[in-house]
């Protein structure tokens, strides 16, 4: 057994992982259909105007707006109605001050109409179209040019493609698009412990849970998940995991193995390869989270309880993959509730208490850092400060939620 050398605040912790990340700068070109959730990489200028031609924005009559100047309840204007324009059909006929057109919305205008009456101001004797409000010039038209104008900036570099963006791109017949590639994040796990799905559960085992939880959050987070096989707590099978995965992915994240047992030697390699950042946070869950870098290359050790693994993910690998991604550590929405059970915390550690909500109230759902439904069932976190050890029932608490 080691002893812990020093444990360094979450706030300590998080700075020390930001000044050691960076950006990725390699792209990709990616078709339209896998664009969602991606970041461009490129300024996008329109080469067309959008629409490309003025429409009717409403069902009704395409007219001279002139011609309807003076119409009302008590005055109406009769216009005879000589063709029918529907979308995607190109007008040939031209209308002059006592004719016009039945027209759906969508449809391109007659270059000689510039106003679209409504249908339900309209009355229709066969072709003779009986108009009883006024409407003056562009009404009810969307003009060329009004949703987007040729040589306008629509997309900037280092935004987010969201389905609105990505509809925008195809008004404008672009199908591809160069964005970041996601970060590749390799996943150790470790122990001896740990049996791979699938495979038989000897006594003294449980079923690995991390390698799961965490690629999920790696995927969800904009990442690309390395699975690595389980890994003994063996210096020189760990050590061949750990460069093999240097290779191959742009952070390394080793689940177990972090503490200060006997068999706790994930240390050791790192020190042999590369420089310890921090080991040991004042955090529940995630005490004996350790950070190192080697080749350049950040490497988490979480740790391998699995509530203690996946909070960390969501509170310390998250912000690292974002910002590899280009993708912004928006904050999570939280809510407000009352406390249905007194809690009981450690003094000296910033702890992340799961919840669940029932209306406006919180219960308690942290069982121990062992129980993955200390989380699954949970809807979201309060934060306790290191300096908090009770929070009595009933008391307003802030949930962050998953």
């Amino acid at each position: 057994m080691r002893p812990f050398k020093e444990l360094i605040s979450l706030d300590e912790a998080l700075r020390i992982l930001d000044e050691n990340t960076t950006p990725l700068l390699e792209t990709e070109t990616v078709s339209i259909l896998e664009l969602l959730g991606r970041v461009s990489a490129q300024d996008v200028v329109a080469d067309l105007n959008i629409p490309p031609f003025n429409r009717a924005a409403m069902d009704g009559y395409a007219v001279k707006a002139s011609s309807t100047f003076s119409a009302s309840d008590r005055n109406p204007v009769y216009l005879e109605c000589i063709d029918k324009i529907l979308a995607g059909d190109v007008p040939n006929k031209e209308i002059n001050e006592n004719e016009c057109v039945e027209i759906a919305t969508g449809a391109m205008l007659p270059s000689s109409a510039d106003a679209v009456i409504p249908v339900e101001y309209t009355n229709r004797k066969g072709n003779k179209i009986e108009i009883i409000k006024s409407f003056p010039p562009n009404a009810n038209v969307s003009l060329e040019g009004v949703d987007i104008k040729k040589g306008e900036k629509v997309i900037e570099k280092g935004v987010v493609l969201v389905p609105g963006r990505i509809g925008v791109l195809a008004a404008l017949n672009i199908s591809s698009l160069e964005v970041y590639r996601k970060p590749k994040v390799a996943i150790i796990p470790t122990g001896r412990e740990v049996a791979p799905l699938g495979g038989e559960l000897k006594l003294g085992q449980v079923y690995d849970i991390n390698t799961y939880t965490i690629s999920s959050l790696i995927k969800d987070i904009g990442g690309e998940p390395i699975i690595f096989n389980i890994v003994e707590d063996k210096f020189e099978d760990l050590e061949k995991a750990i460069l093999e995965a240097l290779e191959k992915a742009d952070l390394v994240l080793i689940l177990g193995g972090s503490s200060v047992g006997e068999r706790d030697i994930n240390i050791d390699v790192l020190e042999k390869h590369g420089i310890i950042l921090f080991h040991g946070v004042q955090l529940k869950p995630g005490k004996p989270n350790l950070c190192a870098k080697v080749n350049g290359k950040l490497i988490l050790n979480l740790a391998g309880y699995p509530t203690s693994c996946l909070t960390n993910g969501y509170i310390i690998v998250s912000p690292v993959v974002k910002k590899m991604a280009h993708l912004p550590d928006r904050p999570k929405q939280k809510v407000k509730a009352k406390l249905g059970r007194k809690i009981v915390s450690n003094l000296g550690r910033h702890q992340f208490f799961t919840v669940r909500l029932e209306g406006d109230i919180a219960y308690p759902a942290f069982k121990e850092s062992g129980a993955i439904t200390s989380i699954a069932l949970a809807d979201g976190y309060i934060e306790i400060p290191y300096n908090v050890d009770l929070i009595e029932e009933g008391a307003e608490v802030e949930v962050t939620l998953f």
